[in-house]
């Protein structure tokens, strides 16, 4: 099948017509994808450096940007670790995922190098700033109407507009300008819908299958600009997309938090049944969420008007730190590698260990298998002295020299 998009406006699509479109898309996703803001990149790098960094501090970093979430949520979910329930919060996938991992992911990003002045890095900007806000404004309705969903609901909230970057890269020049209208996200939608071939929820559609994201999560996400059906929700899923109707629908466009006013309590109270109070209180904390979480990234960014420089030093960083990983791996593998020597006039094998900091020393008899073994630590032993523990006496041949010389490397 061809990638050109069908001429058909979307809402003209058969069911069939409308899989194949996602089957288009997820093929296009392959050479677009989603963008990781530098100062996010940057704050991850430095955790990746850190000895001290924990799982919960990548979670922190993590759960404001929808790139990383989803290829975080992706490999949590993956048969690898062959989990009984899926992976649905930010901080459950770190701990599954383990800082090693998380440290490969960290060297792994790729970051986007448009102008700053280029109108999709723009949009990708203006989203990713929205995408935070709806996230926290998600999570703390939820810790009213469900609180045993909160961090899920800060995930469907980051994840809402994930696709609209991506439609605007995918869409005809002619269809690019809808995307930077200041248009409601209801009557984009509608717009998308009637006029276009496709929508950006086709597009994080498409996304939440190739993150393998489960069903409680995607289906509130894919769902959220269709009002939820009047009966009480029973499911979890149910409970997410009452929750992402009433924050995906709500326009920020220009704004990077929404005061009490622009509100919709009329909306939120018949899909949440909460009092105007726990509403107001929820805006105010999402707004105390946003803040913090901008503060602490913009540290990092310098201020928006760097970005460009921002992103050219994280990218030599992430140059010098696969460099460093190379090396590592190489110096790995060289541990793991056996090296034999003369001591004593018979033969020794050495061999160090790629998990722990500890040498194996093997004795070998004519036929070079094994008479004895022992552990040691490198950095504590020479030549003269495995020789005393193995009762064997130094002589002028053996390869002293150069098992001292074997030791010193394993040590560093």
């Amino acid at each position: 099948m061809t990638d050109t998009p069908t001429t058909k406006a979307r809402i003209d699509l058969s069911a069939r017509e409308v899989e194949a479109l996602l089957e288009q898309i997820d093929r296009r996703l392959d050479s677009i994808g989603l963008e990781t803001q530098p100062e996010v990149a940057s704050k991850v790098l430095d955790l990746a450096d850190s000895a001290s960094s924990g799982a919960a501090d990548f979670a922190d970093i993590v759960r404001a940007d929808p790139a990383l979430t989803g290829r975080v949520l992706r490999m949590a979910n993956s048969a690898f670790f062959a989990l009984s329930n899926p992976v649905t919060s930010v901080d459950r996938a770190c701990v599954v995922l383990g800082i090693e991992r998380l440290r490969s992911i960290a060297i792994s990003f790729f970051l986007s190098r448009g102008s700053e002045q280029d109108p999709a890095r723009m949009l990708s900007r203006q989203t990713w700033t929205n995408a935070v806000y709806r996230a926290c404004l998600c999570s703390s309705l939820a810790r009213a109407y469900a609180p045993q969903l909160e961090s899920e609901a800060f995930v469907a909230g980051l994840l809402l507009d994930a696709g609209i970057p991506v439609a605007y890269q995918m869409q005809r020049e002619e269809g690019k300008e809808l995307y930077l209208q200041a248009i409601p996200p209801a009557q984009l939608f509608r717009h998308e819908t009637h006029k276009l071939p496709f929508t950006h929820v086709d597009v994080v559609c498409a996304m939440a299958r190739r993150w393998s994201l489960p069903d409680v999560l995607s289906h509130p996400i894919v769902w959220h600009h269709e009002e939820p059906c009047s009966q009480t929700p029973k499911t979890e899923s149910q409970l997410l997309h009452r929750l992402t109707y009433v924050v995906g629908g709500i326009c920020l466009h220009g704004k990077r938090a929404l005061s009490a006013e622009d509100f919709p309590f009329d909306v939120a109270r018949k899909q949440l049944r909460l009092e105007r109070k726990q509403m107001e209180d929820a805006v105010h904390t999402a707004r105390e969420q946003h803040q913090a979480t901008s503060y602490k990234l913009e540290c990092v960014a310098h201020g928006e008007h760097n970005l460009a420089t921002l992103a050219d030093e994280v990218s030599r960083r992430i140059q010098s730190r696969m460099d460093s990983e190379m090396i590592h791996s190489i110096k790995r593998d060289c541990r793991s590698t056996p090296e034999r020597f003369i001591l004593g006039g018979r033969t020794i094998e050495l061999c160090g260990d790629a998990t722990s900091p500890h040498v194996s020393v093997c004795l070998l008899d004519s036929r070079e298998k094994p008479l004895a073994s022992l552990r040691i630590s490198p950095a504590e032993q020479t030549a003269r002295s495995i020789s005393s523990a193995l009762g064997l006496k130094v002589r002028d041949d053996d390869e002293v020299m150069l098992i001292d010389e074997f030791l010193r490397a394993l040590a560093a």
